[in-house]
């Protein structure tokens, strides 16, 4: 079983032409008590017996201080816990992707979209260029971190050549 928990609300990313997020949580971001959110977790574990939480936040980690103090409340709780994060690869830096790792992330979740520059520039998406994105998917996947990357096909500005390309590029991931 897999509970839902949220470490922060907001985004400031530029990308609210599609996303829901920011319209939904702001573009302020707000993070609760590293402590808060263990005490959370070791509620849940305690009560129904649940180990394994999905960070829903709109970009975890977006404050590496914030989830290197979070990996910290979590060896500090002695408790064992597995989860997933939902976040952009530029906040998959290497340190912090294997302290994350030491405190149990398992799983990664990151929007990749399309691989069209110019449809991205049209959405006003910052991303990390392919080859970027291909070392950090690598880094993570060394360290033993499942990656699932998520597209969208048909955004503004595409054409079947285009989404074409982004297919074959998931491929290749």
């Amino acid at each position: 079983t897999v509970l839902p928990i949220i470490a922060s609300r907001g985004c400031p990313y530029s990308c609210m032409n599609y996303c829901t997020y920011p319209l939904q949580q702001g573009r302020k971001v707000r993070t609760r008590s590293p402590e808060k959110i263990v005490e959370e977790m070791v509620h849940w574990q305690d009560a129904l017996g649940i180990s394994y939480f999905i960070f829903r936040d709109p970009v975890f980690a977006i404050n590496a201080k914030h989830a290197f103090e979070l990996c910290d409340a979590i060896a500090a709780s002695g408790r064992t816990f597995r989860f997933t994060v939902e976040t952009h690869l530029r906040n998959m830096e290497p340190d912090l992707a294997k302290r994350l790792r030491q405190a149990g992330m398992d799983m990664v979740k990151v929007g990749i979209e399309t691989v069209d520059a110019e449809v991205l520039n049209s959405a006003k998406r910052i991303t990390l260029d392919v080859d970027e994105q291909r070392q950090r998917i690598a880094m993570l996947e060394a360290i033993g971190v499942k990656v699932t990357c998520h597209y969208i096909l048909a955004m503004p500005g595409e054409n079947p050549d285009s989404w074409k390309n982004t297919l074959r590029y998931a491929r290749r991931l």
